[in-house]
């Protein structure tokens, strides 16, 4: 779903601020990851704190709970663990990782 974006205004100053937008929407990436549902508890717990710390990375964390077998010859083990999704440019993207590492271990 995209969000239609209305610009008014002068044509030069319209399409730099378009041409400003596009540049740096095409930087934006997206790192996923998962985590056990203790961890993903704990960052929900924390989650404006640790919004304010990653700013201005976005960080954005499923509801649903993603459920996976580990392959084992005897034993059935069932995990759960939860999507975790950061948002932002690379630089910005790294430090939130380096930053959720430091408070979840």
């Amino acid at each position: 779903m995209l969000t239609t974006i209305y610009l008014t205004g002068h044509r030069t100053n319209v399409l730099d601020v378009a041409q400003k937008i596009t540049d740096y929407l095409e930087e934006i990436k997206i790192s996923v990851f998962y985590l056990s549902y203790n961890e993903a508890y704990f960052l929900l717990k924390h989650i404006s704190q640790i919004k304010n710390e990653i700013h201005p990375a976005e960080i954005r964390i499923s509801k649903e709970s993603i459920q996976h077998e580990t392959n084992h010859p005897f034993y059935f083990v069932s995990c759960h663990e939860k999507k975790v999704l950061i948002l932002g440019k690379d630089h910005q993207i790294e430090s939130a990782e380096q930053f959720l590492d430091t408070i979840i271990k």
